[in-house]
Order: structure tokens, then C-alpha cells, then sequence
């Protein structure tokens, strides 16, 4: 449990990272981001038997979406590189981060591991909760699909044009997300 706070923090102290690096003070490129998140865990967590990939387009984000985001993508990953290939199998997890014309931003998280079951852990423990919650924040669609593994599916529509959040108008706990299988 400490190392996957260890790695919590760490996705924060990497938004905060590209944002000086940038000069920015609220936008963050979003592909660097998950890049750097992924690589992280791949060099700390992953075992060799497991390789960690990442298909991202450039795509920036507000803060107040890289940040859910960003700790969204540590917990699935985290989860699926612990979890996914016990006994040392051999096996995949990947990342993608995809944007449509109309704003939607799509992000995957998938593995080629043994699946959750009906009694998988993800869907009960504390970083469960976590990702319900931070989902919610972005008012995203939260999915999770078994299929030779576990993909897990996140999608929202970008808040980058709509200039609510410079007007205080953003609300990180306005709905409730509820994880579903699609």
C-alpha cells in the first residue's frame, strides 16, 4: 500500500513537473504525462516479464483534467502490472490516449493479464474507490470490459474550450460515476 501511495504522489509530483518545465500554470500535454506516469511504473514496479506500452496522441489538458487523469491511469496501471500476471506470466498492459473533433478524449487501460473474474479485487478495493471518484470529477464515462484480460475505458468531454473552469464554475464532485461493463 505504501508503494502505490509512493506512486499517487508521484503522478502528482509529474503534473507539476511538466507544468514548470512548460511555464505553464494550468495546462498540461497530457501524452507526456501518461508517457511519463507509464515509464515510471514500468522502470519501479513492472517485472520483466511484463511490458508496459503507451499509444498517446498530443493532446492538453486543463489541470483540473490531467490531474484526475493522470491518477486515474497510475491505479488501473498500478493494479494491472501487480495483479494481472501472477506466478511471473508473461504479458502486456497498455495505454492509450485517443481525442475525437468533437472533444472527447478517450483513454484505455488494458492488459492481456488473467482478468478480474466476478470477484476481482479491483472492483472492491480502496483504489476502486479511488478511480470511481476521480472519474466523477471528470464527469467521465468509466468502463470496464473482460476480454482476454481487463480494458478499462475512460472518456470524457474535454472542458478545454468551454471556459468554465476559469470561471470557477468547474464542481470535481458534481456526479456520480458508476463503473460499468460493457
Amino acid at each position: 500500500q505504501f508503494r502505490q501511495l509512493e506512486h499517487r504522489i508521484m503522478s502528482l509530483a509529474t503534473i507539476h513537473e511538466l507544468l514548470d518545465r512548460e511555464h505553464e500554470t494550468d495546462h498540461v500535454a497530457a501524452d507526456k504525462l501518461l508517457g511519463q506516469i507509464c515509464g515510471e511504473l514500468s522502470r519501479s514496479l513492472a517485472p520483466p516479464t511484463v511490458t508496459l506500452s503507451c499509444d498517446l496522441a498530443p493532446i492538453r489538458l486543463h489541470i483540473y483534467e490531467a490531474t484526475p487523469l493522470a491518477l486515474i491511469v497510475n491505479e488501473l496501471a498500478t493494479n494491472a502490472v501487480k495483479h494481472a500476471f501472477p506466478g511471473g506470466r508473461t504479458g502486456n498492459v497498455s495505454v492509450s490516449l485517443t481525442a475525437a473533433a468533437n472533444g472527447t478524449v478517450t483513454v484505455t487501460v488494458a492488459d492481456d493479464g488473467v482478468g478480474l473474474g466476478e470477484a476481482g479485487s479491483a472492483t472492491r478495493g480502496s483504489g476502486s474507490a479511488i478511480v470511481k471518484a476521480l472519474a466523477s470529477q471528470l464527469k467521465a464515462e468509466l468502463t470496464r470490459r473482460e476480454d482476454a484480460g481487463t480494458i478499462w475505458r475512460i472518456v470524457f468531454r474535454s472542458r478545454q474550450g468551454d471556459g468554465a473552469e476559469a470561471q470557477g464554475e468547474f464542481s470535481p464532485l458534481s456526479r456520480h460515476t458508476a463503473v460499468t461493463s460493457w
